[in-house]
């Protein structure tokens, strides 16, 4: 079975919403994009994507300071370990995997973690035809 992290494991959307502020900026959830979605608060100015990125690498960098864990999520996984095998799937450059996996490892989620950037469908594909099996997301 594959996981997703960001709102399903750890929150993602309210502590970015803390860090825009903190940095400026505001998100208004016009699409599911980042880009085009965030806004400076002092003139209300669309902000640029190296703004956000930059904003985003922050929060990847303190995501233990920020990012809490979603409600039970630990103890779902634990029961769903008993029936299958648990991989996590994050959309989170690659430099920051480790970071992640020692954080979700600190919150007793110990299960592997695999990063990606994009889509998930693709990485989804490989993981399935790398345990030449159907996956569940």
């Amino acid at each position: 079975m594959v996981c997703d992290v960001d709102e399903v494991i750890l929150h993602l959307v309210a502590p970015l919403e803390v860090l825009l502020a903190e940095r400026g900026l505001d998100l208004r959830k016009k699409t599911v994009r980042l880009n085009g979605n965030i806004f400076r608060l002092d003139n209300g100015e669309e902000a640029g994507s190296e703004e956000v990125w930059a904003t985003l690498e922050i929060l990847f960098e303190e995501q233990a300071a920020r990012q809490q864990l979603v409600e039970h999520a630990d103890s779902v996984l634990r029961q769903m370990n008993d029936d299958f095998d648990i991989v996590l799937l994050t959309n989170l450059p690659a430099k920051y995997g480790d970071l992640r996996r020692d954080y979700l490892a600190s919150l007793d989620i110990p299960y592997p973690l695999v990063t990606n950037d994009g889509a998930k469908g693709p990485a989804l594909k490989w993981l399935s035809a790398k345990w030449n099996t159907p996956i569940i997301f």
